[in-house]
């Protein structure tokens, strides 16, 4: 299913963020480059789910409008 491995790959992107900024914060890295660009994918893959989940429901809502106004 697209939108299940849409909402995985926002949570796997999310945690490799959270660990890399945890990472930078104790020390134990200085990459920021690195650090940075794992973040932004993290938003990325967050807003991709979230236009999904936008476009999901706006269908649902004009399949259901549809039908009523055809009964």
């Amino acid at each position: 299913d697209f939108f299940k491995e849409a909402v995985d790959n926002a949570n796997e992107t999310d945690a490799i963020a959270k660990q890399d900024a945890l990472d930078l914060a104790a020390g134990r890295t200085d990459d920021i480059h690195t650090v940075m660009i794992n973040a932004e994918k993290a938003q990325l893959a967050l807003s991709m789910v979230v236009q999904m989940r936008n476009k999901a429901i706006d269908a649902y809502k004009n399949a259901i409008e549809n039908n009523l106004n055809h009964e």
